[in-house]
């Protein structure tokens, strides 16, 4: 397995570590009930150096993103991140990321760990021309601070104002002590309000032990993937693949439908037979992915993703049901028996 240039500290800290996408990550520290807490009441950080970042450059680099993916082109400004997909040819999503604009001629998409090979080479092999393609992933890493204390947090390593600074936006060329930081992004995946820096990997280490000296709580999976869920943030692999569209998984927004891109002709023609929804447990029970989803007697979609949510302090969780008109009580089929839910918007909670 792979690991970060943080695994010696996670291991120090008496992580327990999983397999993550061929990536050896800290799953939690000591609880993730508390890690999530931490997250919702003060603030936590996370090591996501395993995510993969892809260069683009050159003259025909923002040709090349307008037509890699459906992102909105008055987005695509200086200093703005942007949520967006790689589409295949029949609308599935390949992956979803964000798109970090430099200027017009450069750049920068942070991608999922597990797909980094998959979405470089896509990329690679439909990029116009004028541009270069670069895989960066390995000269990146990258540690995401989130929790309503976060801005103070941040702003006390880089003597910033940063109260005021837009979500989605980031600013470049900043310092820490000498350590280069090459952005640093009010983004995040929580729900809450947060920020990520993105530094070399050599002085990714100062970082992190600055912020335990700071009283930064570390955090780990099991914490991030329930604080997204609460968030209804998707995640690649359960709520996303190749063969569910953006329009099934309540991304519209985040489609320019009045432009070209690879996968619009598949997105116009193709019938949306299924959606996204959020539910709570009635009954007592956890739901999981891939139980089935029962509406009057009938099987009528799976889920994606479900586990207890500290902030409602009920278990929740997102799956896909038929279009067509499925919107009250509903029953989750655990180890054959079924357990009582009610669909419910989504999100549970955001704030950030």
């Amino acid at each position: 397995m792979k690991r970060t240039p943080l695994y010696h500290k996670h291991v120090e800290l008496g992580a327990k570590m999983i397999d993550f996408s061929g990536w050896e990550m800290p799953v939690q520290y000591e609880s993730i009930l508390e890690e999530h807490i931490t997250v919702r009441k003060s603030v936590g950080m996370f090591d996501i150096s395993h995510m993969g970042e892809i260069k683009i450059q050159g003259k025909g680099a923002k040709k090349t993103v307008l037509y890699l993916t459906p992102v909105h082109e008055q987005k695509l400004v200086p200093k703005r991140a942007s949520y967006s997909f790689l589409l295949n040819e029949n609308g599935g999503v390949i992956d979803d990321l964000i798109i970090y604009t430099f200027s017009e001629e450069t750049f920068i998409l942070v991608v999922n760990a597990g797909n980094i090979e998959k979405d470089f080479n896509w990329i690679k092999e439909n990029a116009l021309s004028e541009t270069r393609v670069e895989n960066i992933s390995e000269n990146i890493s990258a540690i995401s601070i989130q929790g309503p204390h976060s801005t103070r947090i941040s702003e006390s390593l880089f003597s910033l104002e940063l109260s005021n600074m837009k979500y989605y936006s980031f600013e470049t060329n900043l310092e820490y002590r000498g350590s280069k930081i090459l952005f640093l992004s009010r983004t995040g995946y929580t729900g809450e309000l947060g920020f990520e820096i993105y530094t070399r990997p050599e002085d990714v280490e100062n970082l992190w032990d600055e912020l335990l000296t700071l009283r930064v709580k570390p955090c780990g999976l099991g914490a991030r993937d329930g604080l997204r869920l609460e968030a209804g943030m998707p995640l690649y692999g359960h709520e996303l693949n190749e063969d569910i569209t953006p329009l099934e998984a309540n991304l519209r927004k985040f489609l320019d439908m009045e432009r070209n891109f690879i996968g619009k002709k598949a997105l116009i023609e193709r019938v949306v037979e299924k959606r996204l929804v959020g539910f709570k447990m009635i009954d007592k029970g956890v739901p999981r992915k891939e139980q089935k989803i029962i509406y009057q007697g009938q099987e009528v979609g799976y889920v994606t993703s479900g586990g207890y949510s500290p902030y409602l302090n009920e278990y929740i969780g997102m799956g896909y049901v038929k279009n067509n008109g499925i919107e009250s009580e509903i029953n989750i089929d655990m180890r054959g028996k079924e357990k009582r839910a009610v669909i419910t918007a989504l999100p549970f909670y955001r704030k950030g």
